[in-house]
Formats: structure tokens, sequence, C-alpha cells
């Protein structure tokens, strides 16, 4: 309800997208592996910041352009979500520092397109700019350092550095453990990483432990989340 309020407040314009065309809704094509294909279609969005607004509604612009990029990546629109992210991440590292927090935060998100259009080099190299930033000012034994400790792991194992994947993991799991506690869902999205994580090493009974371990913390949830439990389910069977 206050969108509207908050958008007008900033001065920015917003294109929303129109409703899913049929084209649009039409299942993604397959590559010759038959590995899901995701291609970018991205038209071209130009970002002009007005630095001449006062800092308060430059970092709220920054805000917008997070929230935006994030749907555009959503929606496979990959380069135009960098240029919006890359905006935030300018406007951050101007009015916040190159060493803070939230700067941190859009090196992160930048990071999660690009593993999402499949270029893993690059989004380790955002991964770990955001990681440094964490760790000097939130410290390695933060939930904040743990998800990047997860989520660089998971491109690691996209890689087949499985070895490597499997300690930053450990790392997640143990600062998760003693900053959020064994029956939090985020501890549990790393036991079923792990779990996933020995699969592809073919250790299939310490991965069939860590997929249950897994479940076991989603259906104690006071609200469970079903589309959690069913992917550990699903990946319960395939053990």
């Amino acid at each position: 309800r206050e969108a509207c309020d908050f958008y007008a407040y900033i001065g920015l314009p917003i294109d929303f997208a129109d409703e899913l065309t049929e084209e649009d809704a039409a299942p993604l094509p397959r590559n010759e592996e038959s590995d899901w294909h995701v291609q970018d279609q991205s038209t071209g969005v130009a970002v002009d910041t007005d630095w001449s607004k006062p800092k308060e509604k430059l970092l709220a612009s920054a805000i917008a352009f997070t929230h935006q990029g994030q749907e555009l990546a959503a929606a496979f629109r990959f380069a135009d979500a960098r240029r919006l992210l890359q905006s935030a991440l300018e406007i951050r590292e101007r009015l916040l520092g190159m060493d803070h927090p939230d700067t941190a935060e859009t090196c992160q998100d930048i990071a999660s397109v690009c593993q999402d259009e499949g270029d893993y080099d690059r989004a380790l190299e955002w991964y770990d700019r955001a990681l440094e930033i964490v760790k000097n000012t939130l410290g390695e034994g933060s939930s904040r350092a743990a998800t990047l400790y997860n989520n660089i792991a998971t491109v690691l194992q996209s890689q087949g550095h499985l070895a490597s994947a499997l300690t930053l993991f450990q790392k997640a799991q143990a600062v998760y453990e003693s900053s959020l506690g064994a029956e939090h869902p985020e501890t549990a999205d790393v036991y079923s990483n792990l779990g996933m994580l020995y699969y592809d090493l073919g250790d299939y009974g310490q991965a069939h432990q860590w997929c249950a371990k897994a479940l076991d913390v989603y259906e104690k949830m006071p609200e469970p989340d079903e589309l959690d439990i069913a992917n550990v389910d699903n990946n319960i069977a395939l053990l």
C-alpha cells in the first residue's frame, strides 16, 4: 500500500512489466546436455543517478534499484538487473563507503545474479568481495558471513570443487549453529546443502543423515514451508 508513496518520495519512475504473454509462459528451452538453459531476456535499462538529490533520497534510490534488480533477475533479465545493482553499489560506495555492510549486501546481490547466469568465476569474485567487507565490519562469526560461506560453497560445488565446498559448508554450519541455533531454518538449509554435497561425493550414508536432519528441522517449524519439505523429501528419494 505504501510502495507508491515511497517511489514518489525518491522521484524514481518505475516501469512495471505487463502480464506474462504466451511466449513468456512457455517452457524454457533445454541445451544439448539436457540441462536447463536460461537465456538472458534483457531489453536495456538506462539508469541515470541524480547526484544533486539529498543523501537520504539517494540511499532510498539504492534500495529501489536493489528491489528492481532482484525482480529483473527473477525474470531472466540479468544484464538489466546488473545495471541497476551496479547503480545501487555506486550510491552506497559513495555515501556509505567501500567497507560498509550495505555495500557488501549489494556485492552479494550482484554475485547472485552472476551465479544465476552461470558465470561462476565472476560470482566468486563478488561473493569474495562481500565476504571481506562482512568479516571486517561484522566479524567472521556473524550470520551474514555464514550466508556468504554457504553461497560461495554452492558455486564451488557447481564448479566441481567439492572438497573446498565441503569446508565452507561446514564453516557455515558451525556459525549458524552458534549464532542462530541448530533448529533454525537457515541452519537446516546448510544441512540440506551438506546432504547433497555428500551425494555428489558418493557418500550416500552421510548424505541421508544430513538430509534427514534438515527435514527434521523443517517439519518442527511453527509454520512449516511445504516447498522446503518437498525438496528434502525429493533428495532423500534420490538417495
